[in-house]
């Protein structure tokens, strides 16, 4: 794992109050983490801010998996090449 994937899942760790070691890349929203769409939403928006880009709701909506935010993010986000 790589330091913009390790930035990502400390985001999402804070953003659900969790330990980062209980977030992985495989780790999915609904199942492991009871998110449902408005709530990963919100998580989408946070993680866009912080890394300043725009994720489309398509995008958004595709999210089952932490590695599916941190694919998409990773292919807008300047600082992550």
């Amino acid at each position: 794992m790589d330091a913009f994937e390790t930035r990502i899942i400390a985001v999402v760790a804070d953003e659900l109050g969790i330990p980062e070691a209980e977030v992985t890349e495989r780790s999915q929203f609904a199942d492991d983490f009871g998110m449902d769409t408005f709530a990963v939403a919100g998580l989408a928006l946070r993680v866009s801010e912080e890394f300043e880009v725009a994720l489309s709701h398509d995008d958004i909506e595709a999210f089952d998996t932490v590695r599916d935010l941190i694919d998409a993010v990773r292919e807008l986000a300047p600082q992550a090449s």
